[in-house]
């Protein structure tokens, strides 16, 4: 999933020309294995998929998720 942020300015010199910032908010996919993630995330079973780490958490990011599953496991 890609998102697109639109950062719309003026060039001080030139006011007639708007220019444009894009940026990109990745995130994987939610059928990704946990064994597949460049670091597996403790407390998940490898084959368990990020959809049901990102449901059983309450997060969407894999950073969020970390963290949340590092909180259950204590």
């Amino acid at each position: 999933m890609v998102a697109y942020r639109h950062i719309a300015g003026r060039n001080e010199k030139s006011p007639d020309i708007i220019f444009f910032v894009v940026g990109t908010i990745q995130q994987k996919r939610s059928d990704t294995q946990n064994k597949n993630l460049s670091q597996p995330i403790p407390g998940f079973g490898p084959n368990t998929t990020l959809r049901t780490m990102r449901e059983k958490t309450g997060q969407v990011s894999e950073k969020d998720v970390r963290q949340a599953a590092k909180k259950m496991g204590k």
